[in-house]
């Protein structure tokens, strides 16, 4: 009997912790710029139980400093990068409670020197940090060129590079020039940068020294989205990025890295891009607003990059659209879903009403169980919502939850601008005058 009672036990303690450890599974950090697959969705589910979604008061609220940088989450510490008082600050931040574990600066102006137009309507950095999980590195830009390699554990600082005085840099062509705006990217031993330089318009760092390993073909100047975007075509590895003339692709394969695959002229009023562009399996998908104002998919073949349809007076100005499962997703004006096959896209639905109303300014992701977190502002009101994708219900957008008013008081212009973040059971918003709010799942 006791032996029995003994098993008994141990079988159900074994059970229960096979359970939380298989809820545990669902959790996943952030630590780029487009989440852990860098395409806007993440592994981990929604939290949605049927009935509720976040907890009824914010885990935590904080103030990082302006500028337009998405958070990262890396276990149990969120990073994140401010300016304010001619400083960016690098903050190394509890994740689950706010608490401060480290917070690095260093002078910086407002905006680039030799930013030009816009400046009512931001201030301060852009670039969304870069985490490397092999070896635990953080890589900063500022808008004024500052790239900054900083040990995330205690944020030493391991090394400096200003782009603007490494390459020779001048004020870009245009009517417009916004600084440096794209986020670095890790591939391997490399750190990937938008430099627009005339030596290449993306240059390979090694990680770990700064020095400068490889170049690209294309030497146009940097483009105002958040960067490149690693994509797979024909069995080959590539980037893709839009340029301020080009959306452009460009190999990794051995000695043909750099290489220019493809380009085609895209070229926005006001060299204001802004939206990343969009892997959607083989294809590639742009949309900018102003003189663009369309949505189009492109195919690379053995002639050069391709146009294969688009959508005429249908565009984001500042989402950038996340693809999953045969349909992409964008939450600018109201939440849309459109459907892309090889060669066609095509409207699935449009959202009406205020809870699927995004504003301009607007940024959703995908998760593992097929739902849609949207974070935008209209006017005053920032929303946090939740809604269905396509894979749940695909005859209309259907909004299961909704949280108004996320920051307190009269925002004003605190535009949302960057990314929401779900991660590890929390969701993050953050507004371009650094606010930042943190709410907790309620599964």
């Amino acid at each position: 009997m006791v032996q029995c009672s003994c098993l008994q036990k141990f079988t159900l303690s074994s059970l229960f912790i096979f359970v939380v450890l298989c809820q545990g599974s669902h959790a996943e950090d952030w630590p780029h710029w487009g989440g852990p697959h860098r395409d806007g969705t993440t592994s981990e589910t929604s939290g949605w139980n049927g009935k509720d979604w976040l907890a009824d008061k914010p885990a935590w609220r904080g103030a990082v400093g302006q500028g337009s940088t998405t958070p990262l989450v890396v276990g149990k510490r969120l990073y994140t990068l401010g300016w304010s008082e001619d400083r960016d600050t690098l903050f190394c931040l509890d994740a689950q409670t706010g608490r401060q574990i480290w917070r690095r600066s260093y002078a910086c102006p407002p905006y680039g020197r030799y930013a030009r137009g816009d400046q009512g309507w931001f201030k301060g950095v852009t670039s969304t940090p870069e985490y490397d999980t092999s070896t635990g590195f953080l890589y900063t830009l500022s808008c004024d060129g500052d790239l900054i390699c900083w040990n995330a554990s205690d944020g030493e600082r391991l090394w400096p590079k200003n782009l603007y005085e490494t390459y020779g840099m001048g004020r870009r062509p245009g009517s417009r020039d916004y600084g440096y705006t794209s986020s670095p990217l890790i591939l391997d031993d490399d750190l990937i940068v938008e430099v627009g330089a005339s030596k290449g318009n993306l240059i390979g760092f090694d990680k770990r020294t700064g020095q400068q390993r490889s170049t690209s073909q294309n030497t146009d100047a940097e483009g105002h989205t958040a960067g490149p975007t690693r994509i797979r075509i024909n069995n080959n590895d590539c980037l893709a990025v839009l340029t301020q003339a080009h959306l452009l692709v460009v190999s990794l394969e051995g000695n043909q890295r750099g290489k220019t695959l493809g380009q085609y002229k895209w070229a926005v009023q006001y060299n204001n891009g802004i939206p990343t562009l969009c892997a959607a399996s083989d294809r590639i998908v742009v949309t900018s607003g102003y003189n663009q104002n369309r949505i189009c998919l492109f195919e690379l073949t053995p002639g050069g990059l391709k146009m294969r349809d688009e959508i005429k007076r249908d565009c984001s100005k500042v989402c950038t659209p996340v693809f999953h499962r045969g349909h992409l997703y964008i939450a600018y004006d109201h939440l849309r879903c459109y459907r892309v096959t090889n060669n066609r896209l095509e409207l699935q639905w449009k959202g009406s009403g205020r809870e699927a109303d995004c504003g301009r300014d607007g940024s959703c992701l995908v998760t593992k169980d097929d739902r849609l977190v949207v974070f935008g502002s209209r006017g005053r009101d920032f929303k946090l919502a939740l809604a269905e994708t396509v894979g749940r219900f695909a005859k209309a957008c259907r909004i299961l939850s909704c949280q108004h008013n996320v920051f307190a008081g009269k925002t004003g212009n605190k535009r949302a601008w960057p990314r929401v973040v779900l991660a590890n059971g929390y969701v993050y918003c953050k507004d371009v005058l650094g606010s930042i709010v943190c709410f907790r799942l309620k599964r």
